[in-house]
């Protein structure tokens, strides 16, 4: 488990068969590559909670601040 906010619960993570990591990440287009590679190749996984369209990007902010939601909230572009 990996989270961005902060280093999570090492015993919590261990009751749940996994481990637990802090990340804090600076943008970089390399990682963003590498990222992109570890999705593809099936090694990480994200998890996606929602979706909305880019002209709703206002209720995606509504849910995010009343839902806290586990996983991303994804806005999308086009049809």
């Amino acid at each position: 488990m990996v989270s961005t906010l902060g280093q999570p619960d090492e015993a919590k993570a261990a009751a749940h068969g996994v481990r637990a990591k802090g990340y804090m990440a600076q943008p970089s287009g390399a990682q963003l590559l590498e990222i992109q590679g570890l999705i593809d190749a099936g090694k990480i996984r994200p998890t996606v909670t929602k979706t909305f369209a880019l002209k709703a990007a206002g209720a995606a902010q509504r849910f995010l601040e009343h839902e806290h939601p586990r996983g991303k909230v994804v806005l999308t572009i086009g049809p």
